[in-house]
């Protein structure tokens, strides 16, 4: 017993030098000291995102372990290349279905996902009853998840869930009280592996970004998934100069009606890191070890490194 307490304190004592030295690394507080600690650590198993082409719409695939869990899922009409890019990146069960929020191009491809997947969850954004969608894509939404019988959650506060041992994924506190418009109730997410972060933001546009800020929420991350498909009503200036992406990827369609990316958003991003979009390279997918980041696509094949602090 002894020698177990022995080895304890032996432990705790290594844990806390090592968070003073990164304080001291770092010339900054003991929290500083435990993020420098936290990005030391190599995980076990590696973490995936795929930010999926499925045209003027979004949808990453976040796999970590035995996890597999989709944020957002495009329009139905991309249900079928959705569906392809999950089956090619051997997606059997969907631990959870992430709808950011009640737009088509977010959750239109769920309808037919519902059928050719088995989804133990669908987790949706908090919608004031005035806001829900009227349209048939809904209502068959609707009728899918009663059909199937896939459990929903409805995400009201910040949360973190575990994706693996190495890997969570956080609900960030961007709730607006009193959202105007769909766009406003869009969910807001970090996902961590050791070192490296993701940031996804659905179609948040400044307000949510103003409301991330307020409440002082994590939105320091490495991969950066841009607002509202690189629209100018998000990715403000701000915003970004807290969030020091590394790399940036932005979801897209080729020739879209909107113009989007916009070329300003594109601008602020690339002072930042590289921009990877699906509108140019299709699927684009990062691999990390918590330590470095691969990137992947149509004609490319990066190495990142996170920043640091």
């Amino acid at each position: 017993m002894r020698a177990r307490r022995a080895v304890g304190w032996l432990l705790l004592a290594l844990v806390a030098a090592a968070l003073f030295l990164g304080a001291w690394r770092y010339g900054g507080s003991l929290l500083e000291g435990i993020e420098s600690f936290r990005r030391s650590l190599r995980p076990s198993e590696p973490l995936a995102v795929t930010v999926i082409d499925v045209g003027q719409g979004s949808a990453a695939l976040v796999q970590a372990g035995d996890t597999d869990l989709l944020i957002d899922c495009g329009e139905r009409s991309s249900a079928d290349r959705l569906c392809s890019e999950l089956a090619a990146s051997g997606v059997k069960r969907l631990s959870a279905v992430v709808v950011t929020h009640l737009h088509t191009d977010h959750f239109g491809g769920l309808v037919d996902l519902l059928g050719r997947f088995p989804v133990d969850e669908v987790i949706l954004p908090d919608t004031p009853a005035e806001l829900l969608p009227t349209n048939k894509t809904y209502e068959r939404l609707l009728d899918a998840l009663e059909t199937t019988g896939t459990p929903c959650t409805v995400q009201t506060k910040p949360q973190t869930r575990p994706l693996s041992e190495d890997a969570a994924l956080t609900f960030l506190n961007g709730f607006l009280a009193a959202p105007g418009e769909i766009n406003d109730t869009s969910l807001t997410l970090r996902i961590d592996c050791g070192g490296v972060s993701f940031l996804i933001t659905g179609d948040g546009e400044r307000t949510v970004e103003a409301r991330l800020l307020e409440t002082g929420a994590l939105v320091s991350a490495d991969v950066y998934v841009a607002g509202h498909h690189g629209s100018n009503s998000s990715s403000g200036q701000s915003f970004l100069n807290a969030v020091r992406p590394v790399a940036s990827a932005v979801s897209a369609g080729r020739g879209n009606d909107y113009g989007l990316p916009s070329a300003a958003v594109l601008d602020r991003l690339a002072a930042f890191g590289p921009v990877y979009r699906t509108d140019v390279s299709g699927s684009v997918r990062f691999v990390t070890d918590g330590v470095t980041i691969r990137v992947r696509a149509a004609g490319i094949d990066d190495e990142l490194t996170p920043r640091e602090g």
